[in-house]
């Protein structure tokens, strides 16, 4: 009962964000305050970012989500990431919210391209209840919806598509809808951005190589052939598919024809029906040396350590992502030389991917907690950069007099001089044509922030707890924009925080960003995802893990200590750094329960109620206790 009290809080605390975000955009829109904020990014990477928000709540529903990128598209551009991502959201989400059945499916298509520019064509479809002429002709009108009946039951704010026909407009673009025969809905939009021209259209295998590797397929859904299939001629794959598992399994059975080189891919039933057959062609695959990719939905996850078990040489989940293909046939093919011819480049450069690089780049990180400053540094070391570490202020100004730097990390609240001093100092001394990059390292995840950063110095931002994807993202953005560099990913990161194009949404916390992290209560004590993101599977990195934990335990029991004395003396100012110094670190770590208290309780310490704050505090100790005994079992 109280877990069903605590989910209803919840989402009603998220319903309530979405509206307040909502209310914010139109209201920069209406006074002329809104403005695009153009950089380069991965255009496919911001698709399928929109879509992972609601994949999980699709398939529960019983509906697929199937993206079809026009192979033509460019494979980087210059636009407002964040806005165009927006868009997409908001349509997505509105084809599975008014749907209760079918395919949701995103098609992408280049309509042309010039003089530095592209015009592109998204359209989402749905099998929903369509939309009567009625409703058509207010969808994009502030406030209204287009069927009265269907929005009391699914709710909304009525704002979603007039603030994506702004935005649409001021990329360049226009938004309209139409009706699907014989059931469901089409919205479709274009936009204009700019090419980039460091970042050159996806080099794919040439023909020749096309002619030696083959793909047989076994897809139970027929909407994901289509793209599969797609995705597999660009690597440079014939493809033949089947419908018969039997049929399939006699043909593995009977091995790869000479000279070929083979991959099978094998859709699993999201229910486990058919599992016994599936069983039986990962056996006959095995016994024929030939590779075998297993397909599962998004919500069926679970069954994948079962097939790996049974042989399965990888586990590709639905809907797809070139990246995610492209990566399963290099693990399952070692001597492959199809896919993106830029990315084998990357590859051939070193495990770093920093290709063109001839030194890595030098990073500093100022940062007053050790745990922030520990993960930052591995995430960019593994990156490929020369990272080093300052805990204050005065030690980043004097590290950085004796040495020029690619890039800097600044926390922007540290003890005697924070990250917003430190900044402006360092400006004041640089000279003129000289400019080094500083991203803020911020716990406040409040409207207004990156206005404040930038009015300091500093050049960009990172909301607290921060993400591998962010990290790089800010590296590649900063260090050398021209160069096609996308970080690694970490193995079991969501797809969302690491999309390398897509920009931090302003006033959101990590965990609000991406709330999809494979919890039901959103109250777990600690975030495993997270913490099992810091590392990579390294025995190095897993030490690093248990000293991490170890270093946080410590740091935290000494926080809390100095904290309340603070409390008891009513030295509410160094009160509050303390909660969000502790809060800072709490993210970074995944010590989720204590992140969100320690949040309620900053906002809790404006009023100034001492009695409540106490309260609190003894609370955030018996939270630390649960933490302390849950992490320790991985030390």
């Amino acid at each position: 009962e109280q877990q069903s009290y605590a989910r209803a809080s919840r989402e009603s605390g998220e319903h309530l964000l979405a509206l307040i975000n909502q209310v914010l955009d139109f209201s920069k829109i209406g006074s002329g305050h809104l403005e695009l904020d153009v950089s380069e990014f991965a255009l496919e990477s911001i698709v399928e970012s929109a879509y992972t928000s609601v994949l999980e709540t699709a398939q529960k529903k019983g509906m697929e989500i199937v993206s079809r990128p026009d192979p033509d598209l460019p494979g980087r551009v210059l636009g407002d990431p964040v806005r165009l991502q927006q868009v997409l959201m908001n349509l997505i989400g509105n084809a599975v919210k008014f749907s209760d059945r079918g395919e949701v499916c995103i098609n992408s298509k280049l309509l042309s391209r010039g003089s530095g520019q592209c015009e592109i064509l998204f359209e989402i479809t749905d099998q929903g209840p369509g939309l009567s002429v009625a409703s058509r002709e207010r969808l994009f009108q502030p406030f209204r919806q287009g069927d009265a009946s269907l929005s009391r039951k699914v709710g909304g704010t009525g704002l979603g598509l007039a603030i994506s026909k702004e935005l649409v407009e001021r990329m360049g673009g226009r938004i309209w809808a139409e009706n699907r025969i014989p059931r469901g809905s089409s919205f479709r939009f274009t936009v204009r951005l700019g090419e980039s021209s460091g970042f050159p259209l996806p080099a794919y295998a040439d023909g020749a190589e096309r002619k030696r590797v083959v793909a047989w397929m076994l897809e139970s859904q027929r909407g994901y052939l289509a793209p599969l299939t797609a995705s597999l001629h660009r690597f440079g794959f014939e493809t033949q598919a089947w419908t018969d598992g039997e049929e399939m399994r006699r043909k593995l059975s009977a091995g790869a024809a000479p000279g070929t080189r083979t991959l099978a891919v094998l859709s699993i039933l999201p229910d486990g029906a058919g599992l016994e057959g599936d069983l039986r062609i990962l056996a006959s695959a095995a016994e024929s040396g030939i590779p075998v990719l297993c397909t599962l939905p998004f919500i069926a996850q679970s069954q994948g350590a079962r097939l790996l078990a049974a042989g399965a040489a990888g586990i590709l989940t639905k809907p797809f992502r070139n990246a995610d293909i492209q990566a399963a046939i290099r693990k399952a093919l070692p001597d492959w030389e199809g896919g993106d011819a830029a990315d084998r480049d990357k590859e051939k450069s070193g495990p770093s991917g920093l290709g063109e690089w001839m030194e890595p780049p030098l990073v500093l990180v100022v940062d007053d907690h050790p745990v922030n400053l520990t993960v930052a540094s591995a995430m960019l070391k593994r990156m490929g950069c020369t990272v080093e570490t300052v805990l204050d202020g005065s030690s980043a100004l004097l590290a950085t007099s004796e040495r020029p730097y690619d890039l800097v990390f600044m926390d922007c609240q540290m003890p005697v001089m924070d990250g917003y001093e430190t900044t402006r100092k360092f400006r004041a001394r640089e000279s003129e044509g000289q400019h080094t990059p500083i991203i803020a390292l911020t716990a406040h995840a409040t409207a207004g922030v990156k206005e404040h950063c930038l009015a300091e110095g500093m050049d960009d931002y990172v909301s607290k707890p921060f993400t591998y994807g962010e990290i790089g993202l800010m590296v590649r953005k900063w260090v050398k924009p021209g160069l096609d560099w996308n970080p690694p990913s970490n193995p079991g990161e969501d797809p969302q925080t690491l999309s390398v194009g897509v920009e931090p949404q302003e006033g959101l916390s990590d965990w609000d960003r991406s709330p999809a992290t494979g919890f039901e209560d959103s109250e777990a004590t600690v975030d495993w995802v997270r913490l099992d993101n810091l590392s990579d599977g390294s025995a190095e990195a897993s030490v690093m893990v248990e000293k991490l934990i170890r270093l946080f335990i410590d740091t935290t029991r000494l926080s809390l200590d100095s904290v309340e004395q603070d409390l008891r003396e009513q030295r509410m100012e160094a009160f509050i750094k303390g909660l969000h110094r502790m809060k800072g670190g709490c993210g970074t770590i995944g010590a989720r329960a204590m992140f969100n208290h320690l949040k309620a309780m900053e906002s809790e310490s404006e009023s100034g109620d001492g009695e409540s704050l106490r309260i609190m505090l003894v609370r955030l100790e018996a939270i630390f206790a649960e933490t302390c005994g849950l992490l320790e079992r991985l030390t």
